[in-house]
């Protein structure tokens, strides 16, 4: 614990979690639209729907994978070497910039959120980080080559997340939309999709969780100890990669069962309920359909009659505020059964999103406010303090960045949900889940590698890919021009506030 000639400066700690809330609060306005921003486009959720889900996946991602890139964010960016002097202003002035790369990311994302523009979270606190770091001990603080890296992905998440997506819609749209037994296709891939989804998902939690609490840490101690004598101890069990695929391969089998044999057979119902509703004679679809269900084992109350009339739009049962003020031009192949399907699968995959992006960016809104807390609790000089440690952020900290966050979105958060989900380009369910599951596998790659890639980023670059392949016309340029302009600006806005509040401080405390 930081001795007592250092408590009249606790009055840092107390502020920096004051500003951490607020900083957020302005991650759950702003990123939150990324996950669940086409799923309310489309019509696949409502807002409350969104709301009630994000809660719960930012939750358990930051929960289960937020410690790794907060790692980043708190200890790779800056060069500690810098401050690592017995002089206690170095101590106040690291402490301060923390602070200040706080106060300078929220003030920029709650004015973006504030004018309806998505920005990056991870751009708004490197940016703010490099900006105290600079003016604090000059170029020589910053690492330059995590900068590069992180750098580097804001640039190659979009390509390659909207690359993937234009993949996946390719391969949804040609085997399963546009194919003549579209509903048997649909059957089939449906399990497949979903088991994938959780497969992955597994497994990049127990890798990661391995990773952030050292699950294996023993067995390369325990090794080195052992070399040339006798395993005698079988008391600790070392987990290894392939450990990790095993149990992801028999979590996406268990689903794979059930989606087939509870899920398709509820799917099937609400198709052929959806044919009766229409019109009252028989068609080849509805035979289909009815053959299906015979093979699951199921059995309809009534024969079906009448022809399949395909309106141009399906108004959802449920309105959203999006799709209650507007329609939503919808792709052609997409059909009132094929929108059944894909809708309830794109809502999943938004959730898989959202737990991604509560991997990913709690780092933000927590790293540096953990930064201060290192100190804090560990020392009484900079050059004596643990900030290199390995241990995992504490439980309390992060629930508290994830308070802020979903305050944030259900205070904020409509503004830039209808911007990623209306205003860049309209949004059906199989394009929706198409943008969806790549954007948050592209993200929940970076946070396995520890690299805190843009959610922004990847999704906007997602939905803009998709729909310049398949609807040129859909994409609003307009739109897409001022997020840009917004993403270019973000580092610098953000690293100037942080720089001035810097220097505004220390002119007053030092």
């Amino acid at each position: 614990m930081i001795e007592e000639g250092f408590g009249e400066y606790q009055w840092i700690v107390i502020v920096a979690f004051v500003v951490a809330f607020l900083l957020a609060i302005s991650v759950g306005a702003n990123d939150v639209a990324n996950p669940f921003g086409t799923s309310v486009g489309s019509g696949a959720l409502t807002l409350l729907q969104c709301f009630v889900l994000a809660t719960l996946m930012e939750t358990l991602g930051a929960l289960t994978m937020g410690g790794a890139v907060s790692d980043t964010i708190r200890k790779k960016i800056v060069n500690i070497d810098s401050y690592n002097e017995t002089d206690t202003t170095d101590i106040k002035k690291f402490l301060i910039g923390q602070l200040s790369a706080m106060f300078g990311a929220a003030v920029w994302q709650i004015v973006a959120s504030v004018l309806k523009m998505p920005v990056s979270g991870t751009h708004s606190i490197v940016g703010a980080v490099v900006g105290f770091a600079i003016i604090s001990k000059g170029v020589s603080a910053v690492q330059w080559m995590t900068i590069a890296k992180i750098v580097i992905s804001w640039f190659a998440s979009p390509v390659l997340s909207g690359v993937l997506a234009i993949a996946l819609y390719t391969l949804v749209s040609k085997s399963i939309l546009k194919a003549e037994n579209r509903v048997s296709r649909a059957c089939t891939f449906l399990p497949i999709f979903y088991s994938g989804v959780v497969g992955f998902n597994c497994y990049s939690i127990t890798r990661t969780m391995n990773k952030i609490f050292k699950w294996s840490g023993s067995c390369s101690s325990r090794n080195e100890t052992q070399v040339g004598e006798a395993n005698t101890d079988s008391s600790s069990f070392c987990f290894e990669e392939w450990h990790f695929i095993t149990i992801a391969l028999v979590v996406m089998a268990l689903v794979y069962v059930v989606i087939r044999m509870l899920y398709i057979p509820r799917i099937l119902r609400k198709i052929s309920a959806l044919s009766k509703n229409i019109c009252p004679s028989p068609t080849p679809f509805q035979k289909m359909v009815a053959k299906l269900e015979k093979k699951l084992g199921l059995t309809l109350e009534s024969d079906i009659k009448g022809d399949l009339v395909e309106p141009e739009k399906i108004l959802l049962e449920e309105k959203n505020f999006i799709n209650a003020e507007n329609d939503t031009k919808m792709d052609g192949s997409e059909t009132p059964e094929m929108q059944i399907c894909f809708k309830e699968l794109q809502a999943f995959s938004a959730c898989f999103d959202a737990y991604a992006h509560g991997g990913n960016d709690v780092g933000n809104s927590i790293g540096p406010v953990m930064a201060v807390w290192a100190v804090i609790q560990t020392c009484t000089t900079l050059a004596g303090c643990n900030i290199d440690q390995t241990e995992p952020p504490q439980l309390w900290i992060i629930l508290f960045g994830c308070s802020g966050i979903v305050l944030g979105l259900w205070t904020l958060g409509k503004r830039v949900i209808q911007t990623v989900g209306k205003d860049i380009a309209s949004i059906t369910p199989a394009r929706g889940f198409s943008i969806d599951i790549m954007a948050g596998f592209t993200v929940l790659f970076g946070s396995m590698l520890q690299i805190p890639l843009s959610t922004t980023h990847c999704k906007v670059g997602a939905v803009v890919a998709v729909s310049l392949v398949h609807d040129r016309a859909n994409v609003s340029c307009a739109t897409f021009k001022k997020i840009a302009m917004a993403w270019f600006v973000t580092l610098p806005v953000s690293g100037v506030i942080s720089a001035l509040s810097y220097h505004l401080i220390c002119l007053w405390v030092l």
